[in-house]
């Protein structure tokens, strides 16, 4: 894949997207689903019930195999109870179903590449808390130029990037494709720029990003692709009010000490690189849980539900944090590990 300066590549603002589409209880409550992509929606909908919504999807290391798709829920304070959906598809069938729930008032929450036996597949994770209604463009990075430009051709009607994946298009995860989900309100939305930049080290993506900021760029999204750090960020057209960024490569207290608000958690040598926007002060904690084993038949081991309502327990420890960031990757025993960055404004 070729990687111009600046990388046309998109991906799920954890911190400030999804949890705009969920209204939280005032003791942020949260819990865990850890599925097959079978089992998905009925987890969902049996926490749907309990009042929880999805604000978060955790996004698997590339390569890691994770068996199942990680969701982080929160309680909601909404009139009527969360309902979900999972859309499994590709690159030519993931617009379609998304259009459909969207006009029935879900949004979507994330997308990641599920790699459970027997094939990959995207899967992404639809939720409805109100009678809003949302609709949806999706595009394939295959040529960044042309991609380019029709992003920002929907950005100009009011569309958004929200959410994006890899697709199964390469045997080596660093070498595979995006796609990325688009989004606006039915009633609109104001016309946006994008620019993307990207960096294989914390100084060089703190230069990018700022540089950026000083033109009036809000940063999004951010992911890693093999050894470059990646960044998107936009603008209103028409404004320009600067933005500043951090990028820590060798925190002394790991999330704990950084004290500007976290917008994501990378693998940085035998370290973490913490992204945090410097125009908020915000304590940040980071929550690290192993996953129950799913086989390879795809089964649950017994007990999963409690093993995860302490998942939950854990992370509604920190009263009055949000989930800005998540992951899933494999230990060394070959155990699944969520961990989820949480932040609270100061």
């Amino acid at each position: 894949m070729s990687k111009p300066c600046t990388l046309i590549a998109f991906v799920m603002a954890l911190f400030a997207l999804s949890l705009s589409a969920i209204v939280l209880a005032a003791d942020g409550e949260y819990r865990v689903a850890f599925a097959p992509v079978a089992q998905l929606e009925r987890r969902l909908d049996e926490l749907g019930r309990e009042g929880y919504g999805c604000v978060a999807l955790a996004r698997p290391e590339p390569g890691s195999n994770v068996p199942g798709v990680a969701v982080i829920l929160a309680r909601t304070t909404s009139g009527s109870l969360p309902a979900h959906r999972v859309i499994i598809g590709g690159r030519e069938d993931m617009k379609g179903p998304l259009t459909k729930n969207g006009a029935d008032g879900f949004r979507v929450c994330g997308l990641v590449l599920d790699e459970e036996p027997p094939n990959p597949r995207d899967v992404a994770v639809m939720v409805r808390t109100s009678d809003a209604a949302w609709q949806y463009d999706v595009e394939v990075l295959l040529r960044y130029k042309d991609s380019m430009a029709r992003l920002n051709a929907i950005g100009k009607d009011g569309f958004a990037p929200v959410a994006a994946a890899p697709i199964d298009n390469n045997r080596i995860p660093e070498q595979r494709n995006w796609m990325v989900i688009a989004e606006r309100s039915t009633s609109g939305g104001p016309a946006r720029e994008v620019a993307v930049r990207s960096d294989p080290g914390p100084t060089g993506l703190a230069r990018n990003l700022n540089d950026s900021g000083k033109q009036g760029f809000h940063l999004d999204l951010t992911w890693k692709e093999g050894a470059d750090y990646v960044a998107m960020l936009s603008r209103q057209a028409g404004t320009s009010a600067p933005h500043a960024y951090v990028v820590d490569g060798d925190p002394s207290n790991g999330a704990h000490s950084l004290p500007r608000l976290a917008l994501g958690d990378f693998p940085y040598l035998s370290r973490r690189l913490f992204v945090m926007d410097d125009g908020v002060k915000a304590s940040n904690e980071m929550v690290e849980e192993a996953l129950p084993t799913i086989d390879r038949n795809g089964v649950v081991q017994s007990g999963s539900r409690v093993a995860l309502d302490q998942v939950g327990d854990h992370l509604t420890r920190n009263r009055g944090y949000q989930v800005a960031y998540a992951r899933v990757s494999r230990d060394k025993g070959g155990k699944s590990v969520l961990s989820v960055l949480m932040a609270k404004r100061d």
